[in-house]
């Protein structure tokens, strides 16, 4: 039996890399957001983008102290889970490790200052396919409770196993190769 997949079901991997904060912000189109180096030196950034439907996953390196600023893309809420912290980093101007999960989303300005070396996986959703989940799931989330500032200190095996998730989506899209057949 062959299954009809529309092109949206197939996922869009991108790797990027890049050495330039300016060139950075043109990768990230969409979001409302600025980069500030903070150090001399070198700047690093690197990504793997997941994108599938209207959710995109990804795992963000940042290999330099740097400031960003800005929104995520229109009608969106993202989390972020750290995944390896060296030096202060800061949400909000509060210190961040990898136990806890920082949000953003569409209506809030988010002010991330990364450490020396600093990297999150990350999913960006948008608020009504969340809003419609949880209305599915009989869940009492609202638009206003969901777009909370946030810095959330998950339980430690949930984070666990959201954080083996994304390492299993990472480890899958780096190996696999996606093609379209007519049949």
């Amino acid at each position: 039996m062959q299954r009809d997949r529309s092109s949206k079901d197939i996922p869009i991997i991108t790797q990027l890399k890049t050495n330039d904060g300016d060139e950075l912000m043109e990768f990230i189109r969409g979001w409302d957001q600025e980069c500030i180096q903070l150090a001399k030196g070198k700047f690093e950034w690197e990504t793997c983008i997941i994108k599938i439907g209207d959710f995109q996953f990804s795992e963000e390196f940042y290999g330099s102290p740097a400031l960003f600023r800005g929104s995520t893309p229109s009608g969106t809420f993202g989390i972020a889970i750290p995944k390896v912290v060296l030096g202060e980093t800061l949400y909000g101007g509060n210190i961040i490790s990898k136990d806890y999960c920082v949000t953003g989303n569409c209506d809030r300005y988010l002010d991330l200052r990364c450490g020396a070396i600093t990297s999150f996986f990350v999913v960006v959703v948008p608020i009504k396919r969340i809003l419609a989940y949880a209305e599915q799931m009989q869940l009492p989330l609202t638009r206003k409770q969901l777009l909370r500032p946030g810095i959330i200190v998950p339980i430690p095996t949930a984070l666990n196993q959201l954080s083996s998730y994304f390492e299993e989506l990472l480890t899958l899209a780096n190996n696999q190769t996606y093609s379209i057949t007519d049949n």
